[in-house]
């Protein structure tokens, strides 16, 4: 079986996220990226494989600046999609507080060759609103060990 790229993965995953409502009307697929435009919103997927990832447009410092322009619009929403991997739970942990403050960020840590679960997904916005600082830590491992950890 063909193992899907995490671009390949992102876009099957939102269209078939999208068989129920058949919101999305457009989705232009990048190399790293998908801008899916749906009916009342548009959602820029953001593929990034790791939080580290230093590509000049696609790093995270740059994705956090056009998400934090765009924080107040009620129609964008931003998703980064990463590989489930502890380097990148070790990422969102020790810098949560810097994406708690965006509603309209949601993370996807994935592993298309999982044999279980393929991917868990994050709204840090809104998963700090109802979470104690103090078991943040605990629920995000609980969280990412739903789903084998990607080894390349």
């Amino acid at each position: 079986m063909e193992q899907l790229s995490l671009v390949d993965w992102s876009y099957h995953y939102a269209k078939n996220k999208d068989t129920v409502t058949r919101s999305i009307t457009n989705i232009d697929k990048k190399i790293d990226q998908l801008l899916i435009t749906h009916k009342t919103k548009t959602q820029l997927y953001y593929i990034l494989e790791s939080f580290s990832n230093t590509n000049n447009k696609n790093n995270i410092t740059e994705i956090l600046k056009q998400v934090k322009a765009a924080k107040d619009d009620p129609k964008q929403f931003f998703v980064i999609v990463v590989y489930n991997t502890k380097e990148n739970l070790h990422y969102l942990i020790k810098n949560w507080q810097s994406l708690i403050d965006y509603p309209n960020l949601s993370a996807i840590f994935a592993n298309p060759q999982s044999n279980t679960e393929k991917r868990w997904m994050i709204f840090p916005f809104t998963h700090a609103k109802i979470t104690e600082k103090s078991s943040l830590e605990l629920g995000l491992k609980s969280l990412a060990e739903g789903v084998e950890e990607y080894n390349k």
